[in-house]
């Protein structure tokens, strides 16, 4: 029994996982990077007050990942928030069920190699992030939580 609730859970992870990909679609501070007018100087905010500015915009990503098909399935099983803290861009899975004993063992050895092997893409989208917000210094932070609240796994991605 142990197993199949385990199989089950990393078929979520994976779906879950797939949210990143919405990252570098959305969101924007609305600048034409094909003009060729000189960019006025810009003012150094962080991520956090950007979204402060522009709530829209992360209400947008909120949004777009609740209507993901592929997510339905996995949003069945956990809840999510997505907000910035300083520059972090905070990506927040926390599970309905709280999870004990082996099942919880299985499950944070299994998010711990998910965001180990994702470090290379997540580090990836960092750049485009940059550009995308006109901020600098953008890290990246996924955590999987029980639902005690409790953490399983997280993991900071930088450039």
């Amino acid at each position: 029994m142990g197993n199949s609730i385990v199989k089950k859970l990393v078929l979520i992870l994976a779906l879950a996982l797939s949210v990143s990909s919405f990252m570098c679609a959305c969101g924007g501070n609305g600048k034409d990077s094909s003009s060729t007018e000189p960019e006025e100087p810009v003012q150094e905010i962080t991520l956090e007050q950007y979204f402060e500015e522009h709530p829209d915009e992360l209400q947008g990503l909120k949004d777009d990942i609740q209507n993901d098909n592929e997510m339905r399935e996995s949003l069945k099983h956990m809840d999510f928030d997505i907000y910035a803290k300083e520059n972090t861009f905070c990506f927040e899975y926390k599970f309905k069920d709280t999870f004990t004993g082996d099942v919880s063992d299985k499950l944070k050895k299994t998010l711990k190699g998910s965001l180990r092997k994702m470090k290379k893409e997540q580090t990836a989208r960092i750049a485009p992030l940059e550009k995308a917000y006109g901020i600098d210094g953008i890290v990246i932070h996924t955590s999987y939580l029980n639902g005690d609240g409790t953490v399983l796994a997280e993991r900071n991605y930088s450039k």
